[in-house]
């Protein structure tokens, strides 16, 4: 089969990569080594889909980090490399597949979003007043990158107990189809304060993070 292609970029000490999942589950369950507890996990995916799609995040690592590398997790759920040699964040989408990968102590955090009219139903959810007051046109597109936005600084933190209202912030956000960056804030804790990059990639936004 035709593998798809993947693309790849270099922010400092972090790799990020993303491709089109593979559809074919033959190819893949060929293609990528699993451990017990992967096995069980896709065991546990009853769409095909899903499955496709998680699995192509496995491909696409093994794919950009061929060698003795494997996904492994922290006692916080937080994807990491053989148990925090490297930091990696991992997300998949219908139209997308994506992982960022930290290297030196680089922390990330990563977000893809199919734009449908779902966003509509959730807004009240992790937008503030302020923030849709900002969304002057293209509203799917603006509120899928505010949602990306704050699941990517979510994954950033990694400590859980975030509200989506009160402790994440994310400023001058105006979609563009070229893509761009914008400022995203913690607040918990501390204030932090972060640059955030996007694509539009296909029907899908793209957003990552790292500090």
């Amino acid at each position: 089969m035709l593998v798809p292609e993947v693309g790849i970029e270099r922010f400092g000490n972090a790799l990020l990569a993303w491709c089109k999942p593979i559809v074919d589950e033959d190819f893949l369950m060929a293609n990528v080594t699993l451990d017990d507890s992967e096995k069980s996990k896709i065991k546990t995916m009853t769409a095909n889909h899903r499955r496709c799609e998680w699995l192509t995040t496995r491909w696409l690592f093994h794919t950009v980090l061929p060698g003795d590398f494997k996904v492994t997790y922290h006692e916080n759920g937080k994807p990491e490399i053989n148990h925090g040699e490297k930091s990696i964040s991992i997300s998949h989408c219908k139209d997308l597949v994506s992982i960022f990968i930290g290297e030196n102590g680089c922390s990330v955090g990563l977000d893809c979003e199919s734009v449908t009219s779902r966003i509509l139903k959730i807004k009240h959810k992790f937008a503030s007043t302020i923030e849709l007051s900002q969304i002057k046109a293209k509203e799917l597109e603006n509120l899928t990158l505010l949602w990306c936005a704050k699941e990517a600084l979510f994954k950033l933190y990694a400590k859980g107990h975030i509200d989506f209202i009160e402790h994440l912030m994310v400023n001058d956000f105006d979609f563009s189809c070229e893509g761009g960056t914008f400022t995203g804030t913690i607040l918990k804790e501390q204030t932090n304060h972060y640059i955030m990059h996007y694509k539009h990639i296909q029907n899908s936004l793209l957003v990552w993070v790292s500090e």
